[in-house]
């Protein structure tokens, strides 16, 4: 009696026609025989994967890092502890990514009419807004909120053409 697992495998289609079915199944074929991928197309991260993730965290420690010297440096801006200095420098690239290119496109007229100079007034919106939203991150007024915005975007300028080097 013949069982099925007896009959040859074939292929109903050109490995070439589907290419998304070596990436679906993680297989490869030599010839007429499928072989496992290796470990690194096994679902493993990717190069890129891996790139991006030490960038993030790159970006993260210079802004961590912008932000503790502004602390340091101006008396009216106050982190209490690393935990409190990491978790602003978190809040404060999110702030910077979602809230402050809303703020800017609703400021455009009064940015143009200012020369560009209530750009340092949104940027001291979006420090304010990160220094309310976590504890151990004070700032006594928004003048400090505008220079300690001020000081963290030269101190990460400055950190991350170091660190590029």
């Amino acid at each position: 009696m013949t069982m099925p697992w007896d009959f040859p495998v074939v292929r109903p289609c050109r490995h070439d026609a589907y290419p998304w079915h070596d990436v679906f199944w993680g297989i490869r074929w030599h010839g007429h025989r499928a072989v496992a991928r290796s470990p690194a197309h096994a679902g493993g991260p990717t190069a890129s994967a891996v790139a991006s993730i030490l960038m993030f965290l790159t970006h993260l420690l210079v802004t961590a890092v912008a932000l503790g010297v502004a602390s340091y440096i101006l008396p009216g801006v106050h982190i209490t502890s690393w935990v409190a200095l990491i978790v602003a420098a978190l809040v404060l690239g999110f702030v910077n990514t979602i809230v402050r290119p809303v703020l800017v496109f609703v400021t455009f007229p009064i940015t143009i009419l200012t020369l560009g100079l209530f750009y340092l007034v949104v940027n001291g919106i979006a420090f304010g807004l990160a220094a309310a939203v976590v504890p151990g991150f004070d700032i006594d007024s928004f003048g400090w909120a505008i220079l300690g915005a001020l000081v963290t975007g030269i101190g990460s300028w400055f950190v991350g053409a170091l660190v590029k080097q």
